[in-house]
Formats: C-alpha cells, sequence, structure tokens
C-alpha cells in the first residue's frame, strides 16, 4: 500500500540522508543510554498497522450494525403491541349507552351524598347550639358565683371590722377577747 500524503512524515519516517547521518552522532551522545535511534518502519510494518486499523474499524461497524438491527427490532415489536392494544381497546371501548349509564348513575350518588352532607350538617349545627347554650348557661352561673362570693366577702369583711371594732374597744379597756393592754393585740402590753 503507498504512503497517504496527508500523513506528516515525522524523522523516524525519514530515510537517513548524509546531513542526518552527521547528526547522528550528536544525537546519540545527547540521548539517554539505553535508548537509541528508532529504526525506520518498513513496509509489512505499515501493513499490518493499517490491517489492524481496518479490523478494529470492521469490530466498530459490526458492533453498530448489531444495535441498529436490535433498535429496529424493538422498533418493529413496540409498533406491534400498540397495534395490537388499540385493536383490543376499540373492542373493549364503551359505547353511548353506557357512557349515559354511568353518568346517571353519577347523578344518583351526587344526590345521595348531597343530601346526607346536609343532613349531618344539620346535626352539627344543632349540636353547636345547644353547645353554645349551655356555654351561656355556665356562663350566667359563672358571673351568679363572682357576685355570691362577692357578697360573702363583702360580709366577711364586715363581720371581721365589727369584730375588730368590739375587740378595739375592749382593748382599750384591758379587757379585749384578743388580748389586753393599751389597744394592742400583744401579751405584753405596749410596743417596745
Amino acid at each position: 500500500m503507498a504512503e497517504r500524503k496527508d500523513e506528516p512524515q515525522t524523522p523516524a519516517d525519514e530515510k537517513p540522508t548524509e546531513s542526518s547521518s552527521a547528526e547522528a552522532p550528536a544525537t546519540e551522545a545527547m540521548a539517554p543510554k539505553g535508548e537509541g535511534p528508532h529504526p525506520a518502519p518498513n513496509v509489512e510494518e505499515r501493513i499490518e498497522g493499517v490491517q489492524g486499523w481496518m479490523a478494529e474499524m470492521e469490530r466498530k461497524q459490526e458492533r453498530m450494525t448489531r444495535f441498529g438491527g436490535a433498535a429496529v427490532l424493538l422498533a418493529v415489536l413496540a409498533a406491534g403491541g400498540a397495534l395490537a392494544l388499540g385493536i383490543v381497546n376499540q373492542q373493549n371501548s364503551a359505547s353511548k349507552d353506557d357512557l349515559e349509564d354511568v353518568e346517571n348513575r353519577l347523578d344518583e350518588i351526587q344526590t345521595v351524598v348531597k343530601n346526607a352532607t346536609e343532613k349531618q350538617l344539620k346535626s352539627v349545627n344543632e349540636s353547636v347550639s345547644a353547645m353554645d347554650q349551655r356555654i351561656s348557661a355556665l356562663d350566667a352561673q359563672l358571673k351568679q358565683n363572682a357576685k355570691t362570693i362577692a357578697t360573702l366577702q363583702s360580709q366577711v369583711e364586715a363581720a371581721t371590722a365589727a369584730a375588730g371594732a368590739v375587740g378595739g374597744a375592749g382593748a382599750a379597756t384591758g379587757a379585749g377577747a384578743f388580748g389586753g393592754g393599751a389597744g394592742a393585740n400583744s401579751v405584753g402590753g405596749a410596743k417596745p
């Protein structure tokens, strides 16, 4: 096979000339030990490289063909399945009479649910009204109890004041109910 003109040639591809042989000793001195100048590949190696490349391309093409065939097969199967489902659904589709029956049943159910809901709301409203009445009665009783407590407290305060007045008069004479001595409520007499 001939060389391709669009591939750049590397120094290893070039044939040694007299000028490159003069540079070879200098290049060999610069190169690390153990590595020598690469020999120029021959035509057989190039052909083997191209054949390997072609084999790799053929494998990729074969793989792409297999995937493409599988995708086409899958698409055909999906279309066939969709067609079969369409035919089955058409045979099982509901008629206009069936739809009207369903609509009538739905209307009946809506009426029943509406009536039941109204009855429940009415009973809930009655319960709420009864609770409001109970709360009002309890509130009135609470106010009455507060008035009774206030009346009793005022009576207790009046009785305490009357008892204090009686005790204060007795204390002035020394015969008070809470102890004696110069109007004080202590046993020892006057305040220190």
